[in-house]
């Protein structure tokens, strides 16, 4: 009889930790990837504010230059 009621509560402590342990993992996995998502925009949105003020600053040296041509 003690016994059954020691193994019960066992089973039980064992189960609790099973759940704590993989809604832990799930968790853990979710922030990981949210980290990695947000990085990845992130960095999408930094490579592409270099890309374009490169540009800029490419087409307003193209132009000066050609303006100063013109006032030549």
């Amino acid at each position: 009889m003690v016994y059954q009621k020691l193994s019960k509560r066992l089973y039980m402590v064992k189960r609790l930790f099973f759940y704590i342990t993989f809604i832990t993992f799930l968790i853990l996995i979710l922030f990981i990837f949210t980290l990695f998502y947000l990085g990845d925009a992130y960095s999408g949105k930094v490579a592409n504010d270099i890309s374009v003020s490169k540009y800029e600053d490419e087409y307003k040296a193209n132009f000066k230059y050609i303006h100063l041509i013109e006032h030549m």
